[in-house]
């Protein structure tokens, strides 16, 4: 495996690696199975285009996606309760020694997601709101699961697109650590944020469909950041000694809309600020249709990565409006997760360690094509795509160059969730 990484020169190599099936994993760009058949290639399934599917700005996705098809069952439903790993049920003395986890068996580790149900877990957040997440061992296992979730070393959160199929994305990156050869010892939870249009049963937590990729509340009360579910997710499940104790690398990777939030939330988290945590955080963003950029500079508009300028913008139709988020940090409600974390920005996110996986063929400049985000204040950072992405990472090299961040282009791939992750580019980043 090779990765082309780019620093301030951008240089492109086009070396392309032809990587063999994988057993019952859905190869990349294949169509996942669900009730409706095919669903479009870079929000979900990813084949015959790459440029197809994608995530708007301020419209968001049309279609709506709902994983309760009729006759369905949960595969692991993980709020009955159960004792955590490591529990013991013997009372007869506080001194007794800690139980060992059972030994890890095999099938335990779920490896090809549908929409019906396989793979699919339930949990409830610490506010009683409940989400879906599809993941190859549970969060919260039981005494005969926990030995696998005690050996995994390596956890990954991808999140879905504007099409919202978190199976999808779950065998995508199913298939890049079977690849890398590490898929019996990383653990892939994959969230699902139900739009409003979305069908949920009841207590299920919901997000406006462009709310979710920004960290903003949830619709109903109790209403509860998307970013605040990682949280969660990561303080409170993942980095729980006693469940996985050898866990020591966490990854953050999105793709198209799931790119945006991943981004956002590296730029807005405070994970790592602290004590030096138990494991690595890593964030891989891959093909968002914008950024959140960290002061008001943006590109002049001349010239073309890596020969790019930047300026605060006059005479455009959104000279008062390009830096409110999400493209910047003005005009954010006090009350919002970000406004609440602007004292570590961008401390923090200059320090982590952040990949930007560009597709090469990702150039799409239509909106109506590919949902690419047509606003003035996206424009203002590209006219497509990987454009955007180079300008960005320009953007950090020249207003911030103590940043370590790298970008790294894939020859070859447009707008493909599974091209990106599968790739040999993509594979090394995510399985270095």
């Amino acid at each position: 495996m090779s990765a082309t990484v780019i620093r301030a020169n951008f240089l492109i190599l086009t070396t392309t690696v032809t990587w063999p099936g994988c057993g019952s994993v859905e190869p990349a760009g294949d169509t996942t199975t669900g009730p409706g058949g095919p669903a479009s290639s870079s929000e979900s399934s990813g084949t015959s285009s790459p440029t197809t599917g994608g995530e708007s700005g301020a419209g968001d996705a049309t279609g709506s996606t709902s994983p309760l098809t009729t006759g369905s069952t949960s595969t692991t439903d993980t709020s009955t309760g159960a004792p955590p790993p490591g529990d013991s049920s013997d009372e007869s003395g506080a001194d007794e020694p800690t139980a060992e986890p059972l030994p890890c068996v095999a099938t335990t580790f779920c490896s090809s997601a549908t929409e019906e149900g396989a793979c699919r877990r339930e949990l409830t957040l610490p506010d009683g709101n409940i989400l879906f997440y599809w993941a190859n061992l549970s969060l919260e296992p039981t005494a005969e699961e926990a030995g696998c979730n005690a050996r995994v070393d390596r956890a990954v959160l991808v999140q879905h697109g504007n099409q919202r199929t978190p199976w999808s994305y779950f065998n995508y990156m199913q298939e890049a650590a079977t690849i890398a050869g590490v898929e019996d010892r990383t653990l892939i939870v994959a969230p699902w944020f139900p739009a409003e249009e979305d069908v949920t049963p009841p207590g299920f937590a919901r997000w406006t469909s462009g709310g979710w990729k920004g960290g903003d509340g949830s619709i109903f009360p109790p209403s509860i950041s998307s970013f605040s579910v990682y949280d969660h997710i990561v303080s409170t499940l993942l980095l729980d000694a006693s469940v996985h104790p050898q866990l020591a690398d966490v990854v953050f990777a999105g793709h198209s809309a799931g790119a945006q939030f991943a981004q956002r939330y590296a730029v807005a988290s405070d994970l790592g600020g602290g004590e030096a945590p138990a494991a690595t955080f890593r964030w891989l963003v891959a093909n968002p249709s914008s950024y959140l950029y960290l002061d008001p500079f943006r590109w002049d508009q001349l010239g073309a990565p890596p020969d790019v300028n930047f300026t605060i913008p006059a005479g455009t139709e959104c000279d008062d409006s390009y830096d409110d988020y999400k493209y910047g940090l003005a005009n954010l409600s006090p009350a919002h997760y970000v406004a609440k974390h602007l004292a570590d920005i961008p401390a923090l996110y200059l320090d982590r360690d952040v990949t930007y996986l560009l597709g090469e063929d990702d150039i799409e400049t239509d909106p109506d094509v590919d949902d690419l985000d047509g606003t003035c204040p996206a424009e203002l950072q590209g006219v497509h795509r990987l454009q955007r992405g180079l300008v960005f990472t320009g953007f950090l090299d020249a207003r911030y160059p103590q940043q370590l961040h790298d970008t790294v282009t894939v020859p070859g791939v447009g707008h493909s969730a599974g091209g990106m992750f599968t790739s040999s580019q993509g594979v090394a980043a995510l399985f270095p």
